[in-house]
Order: structure tokens, then C-alpha cells, then sequence
């Protein structure tokens, strides 16, 4: 499974974006033109750990350089085939292994809403983020040491393994 596509509308310093990712893109350029508020709104779907509380926007999280009242964040994922995403979600990816994730608010009516489908056509509200269970991804901070996080990471599931392990003798 991998990012294809991201649109951006109204967000931030997005007036009208759209990105496409291809199997190795690196995100780059001077300060102040938005790769920041690009990784944040890929967040805004994907990360487990921004709440409901913080996904329901500010004014300031709206288009910065002329009136806008509404946000709406599409990502594209091609070749899903995790059985453990299907298992979950098989009824929203299509046949080509196809799936969108969007998000909306406007200014007017600060609640948020979620979609998911196989086809920006096919797009169904749900509530709640139930997905991110299928995904099961993790957002990581930039870090110059990757090797520290990696030790971490690793120490984490050692730990949680050796507490189960323990736990079974209990």
C-alpha cells in the first residue's frame, strides 16, 4: 500500500494542491512553503494520535491569502493488498486495489467529516476513525537519529512481549 495522490484545498497555505507521490518521494524545499502543513494534513487522517478535539480546525488552519470557508484533504492509496487492510476494509478498496481517504470542515460548522471509498465517486461518510486500525501506521517525528528511534522502537516490543510472556505464568 503506498500514497499516490494527495489534494489539498483550503488548508493553511493550500489554496487548491495536488501532489502525486510516486514509489520513492522526498519532500523538500526553503522555508515557509508548506512542507509542514503537507505532512500535517496527510496527519489529519492518518495519525492515531492527533485527537478528535485537535482535528476540528482553527480559524488560522484555513487558506491563509484570501477568504476561504472550507478544507478538504483527499489522499490516494494504490496497491492495497494487506490482507489485514482487506480484512477490515475490503468493501471501500476497488477491484485495482484502490482506495481514498477525505477529509472536510468549513467555517461555518466546525465539525469535521470523514469519508472513505474505491472512487472519489464512491465516497461514504463514517464516523469515527476506525480505519486506522487496518493501517496500523505510525507517525514519526523528524529525527536526525533514526538509529536512537529504531532502539526504542525496538526495546518497546521487547518489553511488551516479555510482559506477556510473563503474564502467561500468572
Amino acid at each position: 500500500m503506498k500514497i499516490s495522490e494527495v489534494y489539498i484545498k483550503g488548508f493553511r497555505n493550500f489554496k487548491d494542491a495536488k501532489l502525486n507521490f510516486n514509489n520513492h518521494t522526498a519532500i523538500m524545499g526553503l522555508n515557509d512553503i508548506g512542507k509542514t502543513n503537507l505532512i500535517y494534513a496527510i496527519r489529519l487522517l492518518l495519525d492515531k494520535n492527533i485527537s478528535e478535539a485537535e482535528m476540528e480546525l482553527t480559524e488560522a488552519d484555513f487558506f491563509v491569502y484570501e477568504e476561504t470557508n472550507n478544507i478538504e484533504i483527499v489522499i490516494k492509496f494504490d496497491e492495497v493488498t494487506e490482507d489485514f487492510v482487506l480484512a477490515k476494509l475490503r468493501e471501500f478498496v476497488s477491484d485495482n486495489g484502490v482506495i481514498y481517504l477525505k477529509y472536510t470542515t468549513s467555517k461555518n460548522d466546525n465539525r469535521f467529516k470523514l469519508f472513505i471509498g474505491s472512487s472519489l465517486d464512491l465516497l461514504e461518510e463514517i464516523q469515527g476513525r476506525y480505519y486506522l486500525k487496518a493501517f496500523n501506521l505510525k507517525y514519526v517525528g523528524s529525527s536526525r537519529n533514526l538509529s536512537s528511534f529504531i532502539q526504542r522502537e525496538k526495546k518497546a516490543l521487547i518489553d511488551k512481549y516479555q510482559y506477556h510472556k510473563a503474564s502467561d505464568y500468572i
